[in-house]
């Protein structure tokens, strides 16, 4: 028989028998078969089949809890260290905050107090740099920033008498702007990498502030480039918060996480 199309082995097709010559070829004589035997069937005249049903494949066996170390328990409890120690230096830059706002803190000192906060950011950086956070490296920054609190309420039950010369509207800006860190820290929208690089920041703006204000005033020149540097420090934390990095803790919107 010949095929009309050709296909792989074990797949349809269609197929038509060979053309029956035009001359009767010799052969035996067509003897009828004794009475009671059925007459074969005759040749098939062509026609089409389908393609064969595919082998059934066993179904894949459940998945069992995810073990420690790739996902399930061991995740759980970085997210809970990161969240602790994350939650601690959101609280410790809110002081900060309120203490610049209420004028119990100098721009000098609030200097001082992020370059620690800057410092905690980097501690929590180095223990995420392996995708988790150890008992001993979660005691570690805890130790560290109970020292950053201790300097905080040092800094807020002292009396500086350059609380009372700083410009109210540049002392306002910063707070604003040392309160959204503190919120992108607790909510896990900033990573450590983020917070520390944005803490710096704010150390060195409050630390030239302080200078400029050592004379007992902000000239308009000296006003105005802090304003210029302190919308451009808020446009570097909004955008720091809306991007793709977020913290262990975060609230799991994107598939990339930072440390």
């Amino acid at each position: 028989m010949s095929k009309l199309n050709s296909f792989a082995p074990g797949a349809g097709g269609c197929y038509r028998p060979s053309p029956v010559p035009t001359r009767p070829q010799p052969g035996p004589i067509e003897t009828l078969p004794a009475p009671g035997i059925p007459r074969p069937p005759p040749p098939p005249g062509g026609g089409c089949f389908p393609s064969p049903l595919p082998h059934p494949q066993p179904l894949p066996h459940p998945q069992p809890f995810p073990l420690p170390g790739h996902g399930g328990l061991r995740d759980l409890i970085n997210r809970a260290r990161s969240s602790a120690v994350s939650n601690t230096q959101a609280n410790q830059l809110e002081r900060i905050q309120h203490g610049l706002e209420s004028g119990y803190i100098s721009e000098a000192e609030a200097a001082e107090l992020l370059k620690q906060q800057a410092s905690v950011s980097d501690a929590i950086k180095r223990a995420q740099a392996d995708g988790f956070i150890s008992a001993k490296e979660q005691a570690d920054i805890q130790r560290q920033q109970a020292k950053a609190s201790a300097s905080i309420r040092e800094a807020r039950t002292s009396f500086e008498f350059d609380s009372i010369l700083q410009d109210h509207g540049v002392v306002q800006t910063q707070a604003e702007q040392l309160g959204s860190i503190a919120q992108g820290i607790r909510s896990g929208q900033l990573s450590s990498s983020e917070s520390s690089t944005l803490l710096r920041g704010q150390a060195d703006l409050t630390g030239d502030i302080a200078k400029a204000q050592a004379d007992g005033s902000l000239s308009p020149a000296e006003k105005l480039a802090t304003t210029a540097r302190q919308a451009k420090a808020g446009l570097d934390i909004q955008r720091e918060k809306h991007d793709l990095e977020k913290a262990p803790h975060g609230r799991n919107r994107f598939p990339i996480i930072f440390y």
